[in-house]
């Protein structure tokens, strides 16, 4: 009952401003892929079927000439020929739709996972009435109704973790922060962006996994207690083999924790390390459920390689790196989406006033209280075996050269990380229960709550191209300004940078 009322909670705050969703680029696509899908029942965008997402050229006698795309369907109209003449070529107009094989069709830069996990909130829509799906207005608020179901459905599995291992009172109040004092409230329950599933499978697989060793542990703690005392003096020897069972083979939990993983990577590929960090474990420590890991990852990863053959030619290409490099010579002045800015990144991504992970959750600071504890005491032997993945996401976002994530709110680029650093908050809580620690995280939690209540009531883009755009090296000085953070900017103009995003919202869906 309790998690039935943590998904209600933070469901009911995502969308008590249903209304008003996050504008962005990165997220335009993803709301269009499944429409694309109803639709057409294809996974790329065609472009004539999508034309205000694309800029067209006109081959005529004078030369090439731009078509606004709201001439479009008048000109398919007068001369439908010209786009199977290739007289008439689109080019896109945002980063996130991806060159094919295919010059008239265009994948998702961040692939087709996002789109097919919002598919059943789109289906819904379509089933009620399929001319809601030609609504733009409609197509962006099911966008955020689906980002802010994952997200409150992420909380609730973390929920359901903690009570695995302390008590629910514990639970409860970490789940609760993880819902509301992260930036999983300001950003990722906002819009349709790739993280927002991808955070939703990495948690169910967490879930899955550690539920998978709890009652491994339960089962060899009763046969402890059931085997009988060894018999004094000559007994028979056993000559049976010591197989594996059939169920220990295809164990469902850990069939499950494959799957989430798969889908995982499916939404966002920098989650394909998660398949070697839980694979290790299996085949190292718990070879008696490797295959039933295998059984559950292998077939999305198969999708995925196979779709990136048939769309960019070559399993191992995607979307978001072939146009990665464009970006990151835009930004960096380098073409290389692997730039191992460690001296920059590492400390942007914990401490800066503007992205840092400790600036906006500062309570997170007491889980390295728990990660010590973790280690100290054998109950909470499975979270060691978790402690590798916010490590490898933290590497991975700070090799990236875009590491403070664009034009963001607070620590985009580690959403993925936050359920597991909020699940190493429990064991610190649980052991020092003074009343000077209950009052600093009291004091922590009502200060990160009011930072992610800023961000998703105001953000509106505007602090980070004012005076200059910190995309630019020259003014990525901004993210350790104390002066004019982004906090303090949103804060002290509330009001203000609430109407521009109502603007803004209002001018996307036009």
């Amino acid at each position: 009952m309790k998690a039935l009322c943590i998904f209600l909670i933070a469901l009911s705050v995502y969308l008590v401003d249903y209304k008003v969703f996050l504008t962005g680029n990165d997220a335009r696509i993803n709301v269009h892929l499944p429409v694309a899908i109803l639709k057409y029942g294809r996974f790329i965008i065609p472009a004539e079927k999508f034309p205000r997402l694309f800029n067209w050229g006109l081959n005529t006698n004078t030369g090439w000439q731009n078509v606004n795309y709201e001439n479009f369907d008048v000109l398919m109209r007068v001369r439908p020929d010209l786009l199977s003449f290739g007289l008439l070529t689109p080019r896109p107009r945002v980063y996130s739709l991806a060159w094919t094989q295919n010059p008239a069709e265009f994948a998702n830069t961040y692939g087709i996972g996002v789109g097919i996990a919002a598919l059943p909130f789109y289906a819904a829509i379509a089933a009620y009435d399929r001319k809601l799906l030609d609504n733009i207005k409609v197509l962006w608020f099911t966008g955020k109704v689906a980002a802010a179901t994952y997200v409150a459905l992420s909380a609730m599995l973390v929920f359901l973790i903690l009570c695995l291992l302390c008590s629910q009172r514990i639970a409860f109040l970490v789940s609760l922060f993880y819902a509301l004092g992260t930036c999983v409230y300001s950003v990722a329950s906002q819009t349709l962006w790739q993280q927002t599933p991808s955070i939703f499978f990495v948690t169910l697989a967490t879930y899955f996994f550690l539920r998978s060793e709890h009652l491994q542990m339960i089962a060899r703690a009763n046969e402890s207690k059931k085997a009988p005392l060894p018999r004094q003096g000559w007994h028979q020897p056993n000559f049976a083999l010591n197989l594996p069972s059939l169920m220990q083979l295809l164990n469902f939990d850990t069939v499950l924790c494959g799957l989430a993983v798969g889908l995982a990577a499916f939404c966002r590929p920098t989650n394909f390390l998660l398949v070697p960090l839980f694979g290790s474990y299996f085949f190292l420590l718990r070879r008696q459920r490797a295959l039933a890991f295998l059984l559950g990852v292998l077939p999305m990863l198969i999708i995925q390689f196979y779709y990136n053959f048939v769309i960019f030619g070559h399993m191992t290409k995607f979307g978001q790196t072939e146009i990665g490099r464009n970006i990151a010579q835009f930004k960096t002045g380098l073409a290389e989406v692997w730039q191992w800015n460690f001296r920059e990144s590492i400390p942007g991504m914990l401490f800066s006033p503007s992205r840092g992970l400790f600036f906006f959750s500062p309570l997170l600071i007491i889980g390295i209280l728990g990660v010590w504890e973790i280690f100290k005491n054998k109950k909470w032997l499975p979270f060691r075996y978790l402690i590798p993945i916010p490590l490898t996401f933290f590497l991975i976002q700070a090799s990236w050269f875009d590491w403070w994530g664009g034009w963001s709110y607070g620590y985009r680029t580690l959403l993925e990380a936050c359920p597991f650093l909020c699940l190493f908050l429990a064991p610190a809580l649980e052991k020092n229960r003074s009343l000077w620690r209950r009052s600093a995280f009291a004091l922590l939690f009502v200060w990160s709550l009011s930072v992610q209540f800023v961000g998703a009531y105001s953000y509106d883009y505007t602090w980070n191209s004012r005076p200059c755009d910190v995309d630019r090296a020259t003014c990525r000085f901004r993210l350790w300004t104390l002066k004019d953070n982004e906090i303090f900017f949103y804060a002290t103009n509330l009001s203000r940078s609430r109407q521009v995003k109502l603007r803004n919202v209002e001018a996307w869906i036009r």
